[in-house]
């Protein structure tokens, strides 16, 4: 079951990212839009919308804000058998786009400069592409920036040579 869930929601949207933790399975494209707990019969599914924004004309989500627990957002699901996928994922849908529309980026590249560089007279010209990676943008933000020791949301320039 959770495998299908996966597939259905990666192919939403490229820029979805998948983080596996310790006790749930986070997808973000800005930051989480829904995590998934496994449990032993059924996936519980936490949904970051406000319950009354959320369209669920079958009623079947529960309001959990200001509840403790595993994953983020204020409303929870349970998926139970494959036959609720296609309902279910209309709430993952709906979680996604508001995450979207609140200003989001719907481009998931890098917002690069690319350009070439000379090096100084008399020496060989090298090709060079250069990477702006600036502090909270979408680009930043998306992608699996590897830990180079930098803080958190510190930009930084990757120049690559050709």
């Amino acid at each position: 079951m959770f495998e299908a869930l996966r597939k259905e929601v990666l192919a939403l949207d490229p820029c979805i990212r998948e983080e596996f933790l310790k006790l749930y399975v986070a997808y973000k494209a800005e930051t989480n839009f829904v995590d998934v707990v496994p449990q032993s019969k059924r996936l519980r599914l936490s949904l970051n919308i406000p319950f009354a924004e959320l369209n669920d004309p079958k009623g079947i989500c529960k309001n959990n804000a200001g509840h403790k627990g595993w994953g983020n957002g204020e409303v929870v699901v349970e998926l139970k058998t494959l036959d609720e996928l296609p309902y279910i994922m209309g709430l993952v849908r709906q979680s996604l786009e508001r995450q979207m529309s609140d200003g989001a980026s719907h481009d998931c590249r890098p917002q690069a400069v690319s350009r070439i560089q000379g090096v100084g007279a008399g020496m060989a010209r090298e090709n060079t592409l250069a990477l702006d990676f600036e502090a909270g943008s979408a680009a930043y933000t998306k992608h699996n920036i590897p830990n180079v020791g930098l803080r958190k949301r510190q930009s930084f320039r990757l120049v690559l040579v050709i």
